[in-house]
């Protein structure tokens, strides 16, 4: 008797609508990776606008006091130690922190960057602008800017440089200093880290009181504009006539 050793035709179809099968998947997987990539690619960006608050904000810290704020340890862009306390009483001081430098922020926790600015957030960039078209309205009204920019090292200078140099025109001079806030500490003396800084404004009167203080709870974007700082001094001004 003679034994066959081949398959019988019903299982070779079988086989074979199989293997069709998983080739049919693989090549939809494919397609679908490649129609995704290509989505990706060819996408509008989003349109970030990068606006801070424009209306009125009403202070919402209560923790950080006008001795803090004037003994902070902060120093020019060249690192040289700057005193609060020797401008308390002069003018008004409007501080205002900024996030500080991103530059030792991995690339995918950065968020939407302005490609000018690839260390600088954005809505500070926002901020900084318009306090800088409100500047002759601050010294008219007897009120001194300082902009806070935290950095982890002192060579993020640089990054401070640029901020600066988006908000005046060539050949202008700064329309306020940039201090800097070396390896955070006052972020850190102020309760302001989150991963970098807390956007954060605070006024102090002539008087050496806190007047004013708002420190970010919703985000980047939750700051006041330059007109609303600028709004908050010249009530201090009312209030002395």
């Amino acid at each position: 008797m003679t034994t066959s050793n081949s398959t019988p035709a019903g299982g070779k179809r079988a086989g074979s609508s199989i293997k069709d099968a998983v080739l049919a998947t693989v090549a939809l997987i494919a397609l679908a990776v490649v129609g995704w990539y290509l989505y990706q690619q060819l996408r509008p960006a989003p349109a970030y606008t990068f606006e801070v608050l424009e209306g009125p904000v009403e202070s919402n810290q209560d923790n950080v006091t006008a001795a803090q704020l004037l003994d902070m340890p902060l120093v020019d862009e060249q690192g040289q130690p700057v005193s609060l306390r020797e401008r308390q009483g002069k003018q008004h001081l409007v501080i205002v922190f900024t996030r500080g430098s991103m530059a030792a922020v991995p690339a995918r926790s950065k968020g939407p960057q302005l490609p000018q600015l690839p260390n600088v957030c954005p809505y500070c960039s926002t901020q900084a602008t318009g306090i800088a078209n409100c500047m002759p309205e601050f010294i008219k009204e007897d009120a001194a800017v300082l902009l806070v920019f935290p950095v982890t090292e002192l060579t993020q200078n640089v990054d401070a440089v640029t901020l600066r140099n988006t908000v005046k025109k060539p050949g202008e001079e700064p329309a306020f200093p940039i201090l800097l806030d070396v390896k955070l500490q006052a972020v850190d003396k102020l309760g302001l880290r989150d991963h970098l800084a807390r956007p954060a404004s605070f006024i102090i009167d002539k008087s050496g009181d806190l007047r004013f203080a708002y420190v970010a709870k919703k985000g980047s974007a939750d700051r006041p504009s330059g007109n609303e700082l600028l709004r908050r001094v010249k009530q201090l001004n009312e209030e002395k006539q």
